[in-house]
């Protein structure tokens, strides 16, 4: 291994961890949860009377979007529901989810792939009236300041072909397995 990767790698936690600067200085998480939540844990998006309460449900089944909706705080069928999730994720790959009525609540079509750290762009269609609401939702994403990055000697640069090798020293001999080795000759 590499030491001038490990070093830093163990260092950098320990030495964030020991500094009396506040964590906005050290790299901030970029999302706190500030955001409505509604009965069934999901973020609440509201458009005047009109609201989508839109969860990712892990529990007992693999990563899905469930969704409810409301006016005036009362349910609505889901069935009068349109509702459309786009995820754009880092290098712009996007994953589009409908949702289809499924009992009270509206349901994604396809599964929500980990990492679960993306931009999201919600469309809802209720009662002939359009609604449209974009958020982020990054998941365990931080940053590191320009300071503390030249600091540990941390950088970035643009990736480009390349051949990668790696070589083990191994003490010892090779030969062929001898159960598995056949004399051949001509007759």
């Amino acid at each position: 291994m590499n030491k001038k990767l490990i070093l830093p790698t163990i260092l950098l936690p320990l030495l964030a961890a020991c500094s009396g600067a506040p964590p906005e200085d050290m790299g901030a998480a970029v999302e706190t949860e500030d955001y409505e939540r509604g009965p069934n844990n999901g973020r609440m998006l509201r458009g005047g009377d009109f609201a989508i309460e839109l969860a990712i449900v892990e529990a007992g089944v693999p990563p899905e979007f469930r969704a409810w909706a409301t006016v005036g705080g009362q349910a609505v069928d889901p069935r009068d529901v349109n509702l459309n999730v786009t995820l754009t994720r880092l290098g712009n790959r996007i994953d589009e989810h409908e949702f289809r009525a499924q009992g009270d609540f509206l349901r994604g079509s396809s599964l929500v792939y980990e990492p679960h750290s993306f931009a999201v762009s919600v469309d809802a269609v209720h009662d002939r009236r359009s609604y449209r609401w974009d958020y982020d939702s990054f998941e365990g994403r931080t940053r590191i300041g320009p300071e503390m990055a030249e600091a540990f000697g941390l950088g970035t640069e643009t990736a480009g072909p390349a051949v990668i090798e790696e070589s083990v020293t191994l003490y010892g001999r090779i030969v062929p397995n001898t159960d598995r080795v056949r004399a051949v000759s001509a007759r």
